[in-house]
């Protein structure tokens, strides 16, 4: 059994909501095998049966109130309509037990832990427990480069600087979830979503890699965002993926670029289209907004790339322009 001191553990935090909705355990069970679980109660003791939920962009943010019941999951449980989740957890108060079909987690307030309900599972509830969980589509996770294959039902998340600061986001994301508009949530939501890759890194889920088109998407969008900052280099955008640096020049390499030429070829061709435009900025405008920090080597580049100089370029589409403006036939 795994002890709850090897997992990730944190002082409670009350959640300040505007209280738990309690049911009784009949709509609690319907409810449950709805969303693909099976409750089965203590009957010697009165169930505790509470929730309450709010939505964050495609993630769904629950504080949920159990004891004495277990909670079985797996998609042999879930109805056809039920899509697949990811579910973080964390213990706000109490104790309860996970087990899957190759270990049994002891867990405490404030441990945390990955759930995949296709894998199957049980939740046991023998006391009161407070917890809090952010449930995530693996596709959303997918989409940002973040490889979802676990190979049980549970994985705990092991502390470390980086997960403790996204842990300490997760549970006040949780605390205060009900009381912030749609707009908050969801933008909360998306920041712990681009953070989920820490987490993943620091769970016994299997590390065979992340989504190598998904990284490649996520860094493209690193180099769109930042082609104008002279000092973008390999390592800061491997770092800002959290990926190695040679992970990421293999994956460009594989597909005939670096991440550099890629970033280069951008700043190129955003160079051309601000030359193309109407209004007259000045070559060294250009060259500065386009994250070149020498004229020369800017005029070299551009020359190389496209064919002519800036300044060449800049008077040829000018020209092309002013001849469009006096052709009577233009707006033909």
């Amino acid at each position: 059994m795994t002890k709850a001191s090897e997992i990730i553990a944190t002082p409670p935090m009350r959640p300040m909501w505007h209280g738990i909705t309690s049911y009784d355990p009949g709509l609690w069970a319907m409810l449950t095998a709805e969303c693909g679980s099976r409750a089965r109660f203590d009957i010697s003791r009165e169930a505790h049966c509470g929730m309450e939920h709010e939505q964050a962009g495609e993630i769904a943010v629950r504080n949920v109130e159990m004891g004495w019941q277990a909670m079985e999951r797996g998609m042999g449980l879930a109805k056809s309509h039920v899509e697949r989740h990811i579910t973080v957890l964390a213990v706000q108060r109490g104790t309860l037990v996970i087990e899957d079909r190759y270990q049994t987690l002891s867990l405490k307030t404030g441990d945390m832990v990955m759930l995949d309900d296709a894998l199957s599972h049980t939740l046991h509830f023998n006391h009161p427990a407070l917890c809090s969980t952010v449930q995530i589509p693996p596709r959303v996770l997918t989409d940002r480069g973040i490889p979802v294959r676990f190979s049980s039902g549970c994985q705990p998340v092991h502390a470390n600087p980086e997960v403790t600061a996204v842990r300490d986001l997760f549970l006040t994301f949780c605390a205060h979830a009900g009381s912030a508009g749609n707009a908050l949530r969801e933008r909360v939501g998306l920041q712990f979503l681009d953070l989920m890759d820490i987490v993943m890194k620091s769970s016994d889920a299997s590390h065979s890699g992340r989504s190598t088109e998904g990284m490649l998407l996520r860094a493209k969008q690193i180099v769109a965002r930042r082609f104008g900052d002279p000092n973008l280099s390999l390592s800061e955008i491997a770092d800002e993926l959290h990926v190695s640096s040679s992970s990421l020049f293999r994956a460009f390499r594989d597909r005939g670029m670096s991440p550099m030429r890629f970033a280069y070829s951008l700043r190129l061709e955003h160079a051309k289209n601000m030359l193309s435009g109407t209004s007259h900025v000045s070559i060294q405008e250009v060259a500065a907004h386009c994250g070149f920090t020498s004229l020369a080597h800017f005029s070299r580049s551009f020359k190389k790339e496209h064919g002519m100089a800036p300044r060449d370029y800049a008077a040829q589409q000018r020209s092309v322009a002013a001849d469009a403006a006096t052709d009577p036939d233009a707006e033909m």
